[in-house]
């Protein structure tokens, strides 16, 4: 399957959740994977200074648009779940979104802003440390602002927390990136070879 059948394919409803379920899972796992990192990449009890599922989470909202937000989203809930364990469902509610939708709109306006297409056709390898810094950069202090504004956080944490978010991010979504972007360099390749 190419990326552009993604969106040839993009009326039909079960493919659409079926992408929402492939980023839930994608950022889950990357979660995880995160989650048994040292220590010493923690800034504090949440904010890992490499953050995989960031990576995830752009890779899948570039792909999928709203599809992958939703995905993002409800994984996000879940996950909050254990990271916030003592807060309220619409704490959470209001986290996983404001999160998912600051990735979102980072995205929309990265891509607009480089001329990248859809399907990622055309995204050049050189391009990739700033998308990783417009999305980690947006996602990082509307985050932390919503958080700070429902008392998830301490203001006088603000900045700290934003730039501790940001770091994560960053890392994470550009080794999601350059990944993403050797591994889909090669299976076009072989896919060119084949047929």
């Amino acid at each position: 399957m190419k990326l552009n059948d993604i969106y040839v394919q993009s009326g039909n409803l079960a493919f659409k959740l079926a992408l929402s379920v492939f980023s839930f899972l994608a950022y889950v796992i990357a979660f995880k994977m995160t989650s048994h990192l040292p220590d010493s990449f923690k800034y504090a009890g949440w904010i890992y200074l490499i953050f995989l599922p960031a990576g995830t989470k752009l890779i899948c909202i570039m792909l999928f648009g709203i599809w992958g937000t939703l995905g993002d989203a409800v994984a996000l809930y879940w996950m909050a779940t254990e990271f916030l364990p003592n807060k309220t469902p619409l704490l959470w509610m209001i986290y996983s979104v404001t999160s998912s939708l600051a990735t979102f709109f980072a995205i929309q306006f990265a891509m607009k802003a480089f001329s990248i297409n859809s399907s990622l056709s055309n995204l050049q390898f050189w391009q990739l440390p700033f998308l990783s810094l417009i999305g980690s950069g947006i996602h990082g202090f509307i985050t932390i602002l919503v958080m700070v504004k429902i008392n998830l956080l301490n203001s006088a944490d603000y900045w700290s927390s934003s730039f501790a978010i940001i770091t994560g991010d960053f890392v994470g979504i550009f080794l999601a990136l350059v990944i993403f972007s050797v591994l889909s360099k090669g299976v076009l390749r072989y896919c060119d070879i084949r047929y």
